[in-house]
C-alpha cells in the first residue's frame, strides 16, 4: 500500500584481483530482468496472468538505465553487482526503485548499514515491490542474508455519508 514502509538487508562478498569492464561483462536487458520476476517463486504477477513480454511493452520507456549497467563503459575492482528494488503500481508499470552495489574485494559489506537506498524506503503508489540481486559480471560474488522488512503505514478509512433527506423518505 502507498505510504508503506520496506526496509531491506542483505550482505555482499567477492574476491576480485583483476578489472572489470564491457569485456567481462554481460549486458543485462529488459526483458531478461521482467523474465526473471515472473519466473520468481510465489511471484504476485505470475497469478495474474500477467507475461514477461507484457511489463516488457509497459515498462519500456519508463525504467532508468541505471538498472542495465553491464555495458556502461566503466573498467573499474568492482563487479557489477547489486542488490536492487523495483516499485510497480497495481497495473505493473515502474514508479520507482534503486540499487546498491558491492563493495570492496576481500571485505563484507552489510547494504543497510552502508547504504541510505536501502533503509525506510517509502512504497510510492498501491501495487508491488520486487527485490533482487544481480550480477552482470563473469566473477562469482557472494548475497547472504536477503531480508525485506514490511512496515505497514496507517490505514486510511473511507466513510460514506449519505444524505439525510434521503434517508427520511
Amino acid at each position: 500500500m502507498a505510504g508503506d514502509r520496506i526496509d531491506i538487508f542483505g550482505k555482499s562478498y567477492f574476491l576480485n584481483t583483476g578489472t572489470v569492464n564491457n569485456a567481462n561483462s554481460s549486458a543485462l536487458d529488459l526483458l531478461s530482468l521482467m523474465n526473471g520476476l515472473i519466473g520468481a517463486p510465489a511471484n504476485a504477477i505470475g497469478s495474474k496472468g500477467v507475461t514477461a513480454s507484457q511489463m516488457n511493452i509497459w515498462n519500456s520507456s519508463l525504467i532508468p538505465n541505471s538498472f542495465f549497467t553491464g555495458q556502461n563503459g566503466e573498467t573499474t575492482t568492482i563487479p557489477k553487482a547489486y542488490i536492487n528494488y523495483m516499485f510497480f503500481d497495481d497495473q505493473f508499470k515502474f514508479v520507482g526503485g534503486n540499487s546498491s552495489r558491492v563493495g570492496t574485494s576481500g571485505v563484507v559489506k552489510d547494504h543497510w548499514q552502508d547504504d541510505p537506498n536501502l533503509q525506510n524506503l517509502t512504497a510510492p503508489k498501491n501495487g508491488y515491490i520486487f527485490v533482487y540481486v544481480s550480477n552482470e559480471s563473469k566473477l562469482d560474488v557472494f548475497f547472504d542474508n536477503l531480508q525485506v522488512i514490511h512496515k505497514p503505514g496507517p490505514i486510511a478509512e473511507k466513510y460514506m455519508i449519505k444524505n439525510e433527506r434521503s434517508r427520511s423518505r
